[in-house]
């Protein structure tokens, strides 16, 4: 994290049709987001990914810049099959702090 805020790099936004994305999560070898957007998403008109550096995801919202998010905080993190599934890979799952002024997830 501290290594992606230095870098302060832009997020990219990048808008495809129907089944652009798909190919495209596919040629990244994302075979999790290949199943998300053809069971869940396969409907949609279009999809929006967001792009920093090497990294890629869909994303339905606005991005801030990773240079302003200056401190951070990883509360846990715990395992998750894929879909609920436990005969389905295991995933890990991170929680940080809601983003609102309140520091009332700081009391413990």
């Amino acid at each position: 994290m501290q290594k992606i805020i230095k870098a302060d790099e832009p997020f990219e936004r990048i808008e495809d049709r129907a089944r652009e994305p798909c190919r495209s999560v596919a040629d990244l070898q994302q075979p999790f987001k290949v199943e998300h957007i053809e069971d869940g998403l396969s409907d949609q008109g279009a999809m929006s990914f967001y792009r920093q550096g090497e990294f890629i995801d869909l994303c339905r919202g606005r991005m801030c810049r990773a240079g302003a998010i200056g401190a951070f905080k990883l509360l846990s993190l715990a395992g998750a099959y894929w879909r609920g599934d436990a005969s389905r890979p295991q995933l890990q799952r991170s929680t940080a702090p809601p983003s609102s002024p309140s520091k009332s997830w700081m009391t413990t």
